[in-house]
C-alpha cells in the first residue's frame, strides 16, 4: 500500500486537503444548524451576500424588506439571525447574563500608538468593560452632568453667535455637527477646536470621523477580511492614527505636561487620570486615549445628527413646531437654559424620542453572540454561537407597542403618543427603540447625550424663528451610512426672535 503522503502527493498537500476538510465540514455543520431558519438562499452561504446588502446604502430598506417577506426572523449570513421580536431584546442585550458582542466591533477599534486598543464599544470581553466601568461609570452619572454644564453652556452660546452672523439662510445640520463635536471636545478635556465658531470642519476631523464609521458599514460583514487587508502591516502597512486620534493624543499629552491627576478641571479626562492612579495597568495612557476617542466619535455623531433629524420633523410639522415654542416659552426659562430646567420639558422630549424612532441615528445591526446554552427566538432554537441582532427599524414600527390604541400610526412623525403613558409602557418604547443599546452595554453617554439635545433644542427656540427653506424638501441620509446615520443637509431659513 502506498504512504498516505505519497497518496496525496506531499505532506504539503495533505495538510491543504485536511484543512479545507475541516473547513468545508464546519461550514456544513454552520449551515444545517441554521437551515430552519428563512432568508435569502445565497445569505446562507456566504456573508459576502451581506456585504453586498450593507454597500447598496438602504440597509433599514432592504432588513423591512426582508422580515416582510420571511417574517419574525431572518437568516442574514451563515451564521447570522436577524430578529425583529421586541421580547428577545432584553434577554440578548440584558444586564443578567449579556452575550458577548460579535467580531463585527473589531472593525472600528482605534489605532493608538502602533497599537490597536479596544474602546468600549469595540469589547468583547465582559469582564473588563465592567472593571473599566466600575472605575468611570461615576463621570457619566447625572451629578457629573451637572458638573460639565458649563462646557455645554459655553457652545450654546457660541453656536447663537454663529448662527446670528451667518443666516438667515444656512444648512442647519452642518452647524448642528459643529456644536456636537466641539461640545464633547470641551467635556472631554476642556478645550474645542471652534468649529463652531469658524463655521468649518477644522482639520477634517469630522469627515475623518465619519469616514471611519462609513469604514465599519462597509466591512462589519466581514471583520476577518477587514482585519487582514487593513490591519496587516504587511499589506496595507497597518492602521494610521486619523485626525480624532491625533486632537485626542496632543491634549493627552498636554494634560500630563500640566500635572496629569494633579491639575484640575471639570472634564472626563480629570476622572480617566483619577481612574489611573486607581488602577494603571487597566487603565494606561493608550486606553485613556481610546476612551476619549470613543466618547467624541461615537458622542458627536449621533447628537449632531440626532439633533438635526429632530429639527427637520419639528419643522416639517407645524401643529408640532407651535407647541413646542409654546411650552418653551411657557416655561420661563433662563438662557442658556440649565439641565434641571429643561428636563421637565416632556413635550420638547417626546419630539427628540420620536424623531429617533422614525429616523434612528444608528440602524446597523448590533451582532451578538448566542451563549453554548443557545437561546429561543419567537418559538424558535437558536444555536450556541450565532451570530444575532435586533432589527431596530422593524421593532420601532411595532403597532403593539408603538400604536395600541390604533390613533398613532406607526409610520407616521407623532410625538404625542409618548405623553400620558405610563412608566412600565414608556420602558418597552424605549426597549424597542434602542437608541442607546441596552443593558450592560448601555451608552455610558446616555444622560450627557440628553443634556446636550434638550438645552440645544430649547436654547434655538428661545432665540429664534425657523424654518424650512423650502416647506417639500424632503430629509436624506448620506448613501451608505447605517452604523451612525449623517443627514445630507437641512437648509433652513433662520431668523432672530423679535
Amino acid at each position: 500500500m502506498l504512504p498516505v503522503t505519497q497518496l496525496f502527493g506531499s505532506s504539503t498537500a495533505l495538510a491543504c486537503y485536511s484543512f479545507l476538510l475541516i473547513f468545508v465540514a464546519l461550514k456544513l455543520r454552520q449551515f444545517l444548524a441554521l437551515r430552519h431558519i428563512p432568508g435569502p438562499f445565497l445569505a446562507s452561504l456566504t456573508d459576502f451576500w451581506f456585504l453586498y446588502v450593507m454597500r447598496l446604502g438602504d440597509y433599514k430598506k432592504q432588513s423591512l424588506e426582508l422580515h416582510n417577506k420571511y417574517g419574525p426572523l431572518v437568516r442574514y449570513g451563515p451564521n447570522r439571525v436577524l430578529f425583529s421580536d421586541v421580547e428577545a431584546i432584553s434577554v440578548v442585550y440584558g444586564t443578567k447574563a449579556p452575550f458577548q458582542k460579535a467580531r463585527s466591533y473589531d472593525v472600528i477599534t482605534p489605532y493608538i500608538n502602533g497599537k490597536l486598543v479596544p474602546s468600549l464599544i469595540t469589547l468583547r470581553d465582559e469582564r473588563e468593560v465592567s472593571a473599566i466601568k466600575r472605575h468611570i461609570s461615576h463621570a457619566f452619572s447625572n451629578t457629573a452632568i451637572l458638573d460639565y454644564e458649563h462646557h455645554i453652556d459655553h457652545t450654546i452660546q457660541s453656536l447663537v453667535k454663529a448662527l446670528q452672523a451667518n443666516g438667515p439662510e444656512l444648512d442647519l445640520s452642518d452647524w448642528l455637527g459643529y456644536f456636537a463635536f466641539d461640545t464633547l471636545c470641551r467635556i472631554g478635556f476642556s478645550d474645542d477646536t471652534e468649529m463652531t465658531a469658524r463655521g468649518e470642519d477644522v482639520g477634517n476631523t469630522l469627515l475623518a470621523t465619519r469616514t471611519r464609521n462609513h469604514h465599519w458599514d462597509r466591512w462589519l460583514a466581514l471583520p476577518a477580511l477587514e482585519s487582514f487587508w487593513f490591519k496587516n502591516r504587511y499589506l496595507s502597512g497597518g492602521m494610521k492614527a486619523d485626525p480624532l486620534t491625533n486632537l485626542a493624543k496632543q491634549r493627552f499629552q498636554a494634560r500630563v505636561d500640566q500635572g496629569g491627576a494633579a491639575s484640575t478641571h471639570h472634564d472626563l479626562l480629570d476622572r480617566y487620570f483619577q481612574a489611573q492612579q486607581k488602577s494603571p495597568e487597566l487603565f494606561d495612557n493608550r486606553r485613556i486615549v481610546a476612551l476619549i476617542v470613543t466618547i467624541i466619535n461615537a458622542g458627536s455623531e449621533t447628537t449632531g445628527s440626532s439633533l438635526a433629524v429632530a429639527y427637520y420633523y419639528i419643522l416639517k410639522h407645524p401643529h408640532v413646531y407651535a407647541r413646542i415654542k409654546q411650552e418653551i416659552d411657557e416655561a420661563g426659562l433662563s438662557f442658556p437654559p440649565q439641565f434641571r430646567d429643561v428636563v421637565k420639558l416632556k413635550y420638547v422630549e417626546a419630539c427628540i424620542k420620536e424623531s429617533m424612532r422614525v429616523r434612528a441615528t444608528s440602524q446597523g445591526p448590533m451582532e451578538r453572540v448566542v451563549p453554548p446554552e443557545g437561546m429561543t427566538i419567537s418559538g424558535v432554537f437558536i444555536a450556541p454561537g450565532t451570530v444575532v441582532a435586533a432589527n431596530k427599524s422593524a421593532s420601532t414600527l411595532d403597532p403593539r407597542i408603538y400604536d395600541p390604541s390604533g390613533k398613532h400610526p406607526v409610520h407616521e412623525y407623532i410625538p404625542e403618543r409618548w405623553l400620558g403613558v405610563d412608566p412600565s409602557r414608556t420602558a418597552q418604547m424605549d426597549l424597542a427603540s434602542l437608541p442607546f443599546s441596552y443593558g450592560k452595554r448601555t451608552c455610558l453617554g446616555i444622560h450627557l447625550a440628553w443634556c446636550e439635545m434638550l438645552k440645544c433644542l430649547t436654547a434655538m427656540f428661545m432665540r429664534f424663528d425657523v424654518d424650512l427653506k423650502d416647506r417639500s424638501f424632503e430629509l436624506e441620509i448620506e448613501k451608505g451610512m447605517i452604523a451612525l446615520v449623517t443627514p445630507k443637509g437641512l437648509p433652513v431659513i433662520i431668523k432672530p426672535r423679535a
